[in-house]
């Protein structure tokens, strides 16, 4: 399984903000962020899924193998699931699926400018299962 080192951009106060439904710049702490952390360069995923029963990030870094790179749940409730996976530079293609109990979402960005707060392209797949 794939290295997803435990690691968070959201404080405490963010959490709350967030329960409350007044974070207003979520796009700060949602999903991908390049970062260092540890001395080793990589980059924090984040995504709000709070029916999930787990959550992976599937890219061009891991040759599109699903489940090497599961996610983390937060501990405190709020649906969260995030992580720091080492060695994923900016401008890498991934995309986030999301196993529910009856369902499976999988989110796609297809490309991602360097300057650019938004993708170019988002994809959303969504797999009933009987």
């Amino acid at each position: 399984m794939g290295n997803v080192i435990p690691y968070s951009l959201l404080t405490d106060f963010d959490i709350n903000l967030f329960k409350a439904g007044k974070h207003y710049r979520l796009y700060n702490h949602l999903g991908s962020h390049p970062v260092k952390y540890k001395g080793k360069k990589g980059t924090y995923f984040a995504v709000w899924a709070p029916t999930a029963k787990s959550v992976s990030v599937i890219g061009d870094f891991n040759y599109w193998v699903e489940g090497e790179h599961q996610l983390n749940v937060r501990w405190d409730e709020s649906g969260i699931w995030e992580g720091f996976i080492p060695g994923v530079e900016q401008g890498a293609l991934y995309k986030y699926k999301i196993h529910c109990i009856r369902f499976i979402l999988i989110t796609m960005i297809l490309k991602r400018k360097k300057q650019t707060l938004l993708p170019d392209i988002v994809s959303i797949r969504l797999i009933r299962l009987q």
